[in-house]
């Protein structure tokens, strides 16, 4: 799910990662999340791929998914969270918000888990692109 996130660089990135890692469907509150010509090229693939779920309140849309099962994972910078090592959820929804603000506290309210990516510090934040491939990488990684 991504709080927000507009930009269709962003957002073809996004949906090439997500078609990458086989994830279902992206759910978006953003009545401006439209793949165009940009998101299309940068998705290589993904936006025909992964279907686009537009939802008017995102929060209450995450808290029906947790209502039924879903583990609801938010990429939050501020987490304390340390990268779990219990057995992976068999539904999750990882939620990213935009550069500018993060998630909103509405949403990061309902979120289940926050995890933090780790990183050095040399700059403010990661591209929320990349930050999706991580997270996505993280949960569906297959230990070897």
């Amino acid at each position: 799910a991504v709080d927000n996130v507009s930009n269709p660089h962003n957002l073809g990135a996004i949906l090439r990662s997500m078609a990458w890692f086989g994830a279902d469907a992206l759910l978006t509150n953003d009545p401006r999340t439209a793949v165009n010509p940009a998101a299309i090229r940068v998705s290589q693939g993904g936006a025909e791929t992964v279907p686009i779920i537009r939802c008017s309140d995102l929060s209450r849309a995450l808290a029906s998914l947790a209502e039924n099962g879903t583990t609801i994972i938010g990429a939050d910078q501020n987490a304390s969270s340390k990268p779990r090592k219990k057995p992976k959820p068999t539904k999750c929804c990882i939620v990213l918000g935009s550069e500018t603000h993060g998630i909103s506290e509405k949403v990061l309210k309902v979120c289940t888990h926050r995890i933090a990516i780790a990183g050095c510090g040399a700059v403010e934040s990661l591209n929320v692109g990349v930050a999706a491939g991580i997270m996505l990488a993280r949960e569906y990684a297959v230990a070897g």
